[in-house]
C-alpha cells in the first residue's frame, strides 16, 4: 500500500493526512472568484496523476441549476468524461467520489443529475462509489478545528438578541438542511440531535434540557421515550427558528432566508445588516473550505489504497482544491 501523498512535500506520519497543509494550499474565496470569472457552464475534466494512480476531477455544472436547453449538453460532456474514465482505468481498481449523499434507489432512478448519472455508471463498471462529503458529525469536529470558526465572535441582531458562533451553526445548517414545516421530520429530528450532540453551548437557543435527553439515549431510554420527550423540546426550537425565519422574511420580503445562507452573491442586499452578513457568510465560508479539506482527505487516502479516482464535484470546488492537488501530483 502505498503512503498518502502529502500537500505539504512531507509525507504524514502513520498515514495520516495533514490537514493544515491541505488548509494551506486552498485557494480563498476571493482568489477562486477571479480564476472562476468568464467560466463557461460546462462539465470540466482535469486529470492528475497521483502515486501511480489516475484521479480525474470533473468540475460540474449542476444540471439541476441549468437552462433546460443546457442540460442534454451538460449530460453529454459528463458521459463522455466518465467513458474516458472508464476506458482508461479498465480492468484496474477505481471508485467514483461524487457531491452530497448517496441517494436512494428509488431516487437514482427518478432524477437524472450529475451524481445520480456518475453514480450509475459506477455501478456499470462495477465500481465503488462513496460521497465526498462528511458526516455533520466530522464536518463539526473539523470546523471546530478551524483557526477560524475559533475566532467568530458573538454577534448581535438588532430585533432577536446575540448569537454566538455556535448558534450561527445551528441556524446555518437548519436552513440549509430542514424543511421547517415539517417540524418532526425524522431528518430533522436526526440534523438537530447530530448539532446538538457536537456544540456544547448555545445562547439564544435553549437546549439544556433537550441535550439532556440525548445524552440519556440509549443507555436508559428507548426510542419511543426520546421521540416522546424530545419532540416538545425539539417543536420549541422549530418555533425559534420560524421566528428567525420570519424575522427575514418581514425585513427581506423578495428574499428566502436560504438565499443568503446559500448564496452569499444573492439578490439580497445585506450591507445595511453587517452583523448578519459577517456571521452567516463566515460560517458558509468556513463550511465549504472544511468540505473541501475533507474531499482532499479521501482523495489521499483512496489513492494511497491504490484506487484511481473519478470526482464529479461542483465547479468551485475544483477550482479552490486546484492547488493542493497539483502538489498532491508533484509530491505522489
Amino acid at each position: 500500500m502505498d503512503q498518502a501523498p502529502s500537500v505539504s512535500g512531507v509525507k504524514p506520519k502513520n498515514n495520516k493526512t495533514d490537514r493544515e497543509g491541505i488548509r494551506a494550499a486552498l485557494l480563498s474565496e476571493k482568489e477562486r472568484e477571479t480564476q472562476d470569472r468568464g467560466r463557461k457552464r460546462g462539465m470540466t475534466p482535469e486529470n492528475y496523476t497521483i502515486g501511480s494512480q489516475r484521479v480525474t476531477f470533473v468540475g460540474a455544472s449542476h444540471i439541476f441549476n441549468a437552462p433546460e436547453n443546457e442540460r442534454s449538453e451538460l449530460k453529454r460532456q459528463l458521459t463522455q468524461s466518465l467513458t474516458e474514465f472508464s476506458k482508461a482505468t479498465e480492468g484496474k481498481k477505481a471508485v467514483y467520489i461524487v457531491e452530497g449523499e448517496i441517494p436512494k434507489d428509488e431516487d437514482l432512478q427518478s432524477k437524472e443529475d450529475e451524481k445520480n448519472i456518475t453514480i450509475k455508471a459506477a455501478r456499470e463498471s462495477g465500481s465503488e462509489y462513496i460521497s465526498g462529503d462528511p458526516s455533520p458529525a466530522a464536518l463539526f469536529e473539523m470546523m471546530q478545528e478551524s483557526q477560524e470558526f475559533l475566532a467568530l465572535k458573538e454577534i448581535s441582531i438588532e430585533g432577536l438578541g446575540n448569537f454566538n458562533k455556535e448558534d450561527l451553526t445551528l441556524l446555518y445548517f437548519f436552513f440549509r438542511d430542514c424543511n421547517l414545516e415539517n417540524e418532526t421530520d425524522t431528518k430533522n429530528m436526526k440534523t438537530v440531535f447530530n448539532i446538538i450532540n457536537e456544540f456544547n453551548q448555545f445562547s439564544f437557543f435553549d437546549v439544556s434540557d433537550l441535550k439532556q435527553i440525548l445524552e440519556s439515549y440509549p443507555k436508559s431510554l428507548s426510542k419511543e421515550e426520546l421521540l416522546q420527550q424530545a419532540v416538545p423540546l425539539f417543536k420549541n426550537i422549530i418555533s425559534k427558528l420560524q421566528a428567525v425565519s420570519n424575522y427575514f422574511e418581514q425585513k427581506y420580503p423578495d428574499t428566502e432566508i436560504k438565499d443568503v445562507i446559500e448564496d452569499y452573491d444573492s439578490s439580497l442586499d445585506i450591507e445595511n445588516e453587517p452583523n448578519l452578513r459577517e456571521g452567516v457568510h463566515a460560517i458558509a465560508t468556513i463550511v465549504r473550505r472544511e468540505r473541501d479539506v475533507y474531499l482532499l482527505e479521501q482523495i489521499q487516502k483512496q489513492t494511497s489504497e491504490g484506487n484511481n479516482l473519478m470526482v464529479v464535484y461542483g465547479a468551485s470546488h475544483q477550482t479552490r482544491t486546484r492547488p493542493a492537488l497539483e502538489a498532491m501530483s508533484q509530491n505522489g
